[in-house]
């Protein structure tokens, strides 16, 4: 079926660009077994992409018909052509894969999807790694993104994406070191291109941060705690324009720090060595080791509702109306270690015996100090909406904002170690005429 010739502006244009009608020679459709529809290990026919058992390139039109159910467990990259998604269409990709579109190089998509038959993206298996839109204008009208390790939407570079009646959420179970953003856009330079997002009637969450490690024996550094990561609902870095109307931003939950590891105790001091004739008084014995400190509380991960950081250059527009932001949760500070305690002082060598006057037995070893306890992590911090660029025109304006719980939760502290006693004394030696005096 031919695609008619039309006018399609650019998102953000006042003046709209000219599309050339095209008839493509031909248009390529997947294959599927008749059981499941599924994508995989099928070859597609005409040569509008490649496919493997495994990814589906995209270098010419492509359609995929509604309701059709796409898995790929390496991802999709459109690369250029118009990959067009009917509605109710299901992408299921696999772990570390991602739905990616490189505008720079002439992809592009276009989405069928309406609110009774939405485009749905979501973990073939644990987890995935969101859409990338590089350079590419699209419209996500009618989508659920959910399932996600870090990103929901990624936005790069000059790209002008509108996301509306869209639902960006739950990640999945939170793994991994990266804050976790539900619509993220930046640039990769801060000299530009910038991006522009426009975000109408869309839910972002429930997110949710992971906790970070508790500590561990070993060094010190091993029982510091990590941190829990941080939450960002709409996180916009270098960019000229964020627009967020009439959607909804919560919950949001920062991850909680890490507990440290307790400190070690010390170890038992030696025993002092026994008299001789020479020198019948027996040797002090050794000290008690001292007690290690205790590991510090990890700190709990910060959450943001709407985050704006502008551009580098020239002015950054940022409007919030109607959208409502709410239950964000501060992660909790990481409980501390305790420090080790000191260890016994060694017992002191015995005196020599069976000489005229028997030696003196050796003094007991001093006991090891205690090791400190550990800091506690502090909690992280809730903003609702946090505009960190100079050059930022913003206008905040009929926004709902409540449920913010940025409570205190600072990890507790360690408590020290408690020193070690002194070790006991040596005895004293069996003289013929006396003896000697214990330690």
């Amino acid at each position: 079926m031919p695609v008619c010739a039309r006018e399609s502006a650019r998102l953000f244009d006042a003046f709209p660009r000219e599309r050339a009608c095209r008839k493509p020679d031909r248009r390529t459709t997947l294959g599927r077994p008749a059981l499941r529809r599924l994508a995989l290990g099928l070859a597609l026919a005409a040569g509008g992409a490649t496919a493997s058992a495994q990814q589906l390139v995209v270098t010419e039109d492509l359609e995929i018909p509604a309701g059709w159910v796409e898995q790929w467990p390496d991802g999709v990259f459109v690369q250029s052509g118009t990959l067009t998604i009917g509605a109710g269409v299901v992408f299921e990709l696999g772990n570390d894969a991602a739905f990616r579109v490189r505008g720079t190089s002439g992809g592009q998509i276009e989405l069928l999807s309406t609110a009774a038959a939405p485009v749905t993206f979501r973990p073939l298996g644990t987890s995935w790694n969101g859409i990338e839109l590089d350079g590419v204008d699209a419209k996500l009208r009618h989508v659920v993104v959910e399932g996600f390790l870090s990103t929901g939407v990624d936005v790069r570079n000059d790209a002008e994406v509108l996301i509306s009646d869209a639902v960006i959420g739950p990640n999945s179970s939170p793994a991994g070191a990266s804050t976790v953003v539900g619509i993220d856009a930046r640039a990769n330079s801060t000299a530009g291109p910038f991006p522009s997002v426009r975000v109408v009637r869309t839910t972002v969450g429930p997110l949710t941060g992971r906790s970070g490690a508790s500590g561990s024996d070993g060094n010190q550094s091993a029982r510091d705690a990590d941190p829990g990561r941080s939450v960002i609902g709409i996180n916009g870095v270098n960019l000229t324009e964020l627009v967020v109307v009439s959607s909804f931003v919560g919950p949001l939950a920062g991850g909680d720090g890490g507990n440290g590891f307790d400190g070690g105790n010390g170890g038992t001091g030696g025993t002092g060595s026994g008299g001789t004739v020479i020198s019948p008084t027996g040797s002090t014995g050794g000290p008690g080791g001292n007690g290690e400190n205790g590991g510090e509380g990890g700190d709990g991960g910060d959450v943001t509702g709407i985050r704006f950081g502008g551009s580098t250059t020239g002015d950054a527009r940022l409007y919030i109306a109607n959208t409502v932001i709410t239950e964000l949760t501060n992660g909790k500070g990481g409980n501390a270690g305790d420090g080790g305690s000191g260890g016994r002082g060694g017992r002191g060598g015995n005196g020599v015996s069976f000489t005229p006057v028997g030696g003196n037995g050796g003094r007991g070893g001093r006991g090891g100090n205690g090791g400190s306890g550990g800091i506690g992590g502090d909690a992280g911090i809730a903003n609702a909406i946090d505009v960190q660029a100079d050059n930022a025109i913003a206008t905040i304006a009929h926004n709902t904002i409540y449920d913010i719980r940025a409570e205190a939760f600072r990890g507790t502290s360690g408590e020290g170690g408690s020193p070690g006693t002194g070790g006991a004394g040596g005895s004293g030696g069996d003289g013929i005429f006396s003896d000697g005096s214990g330690g």
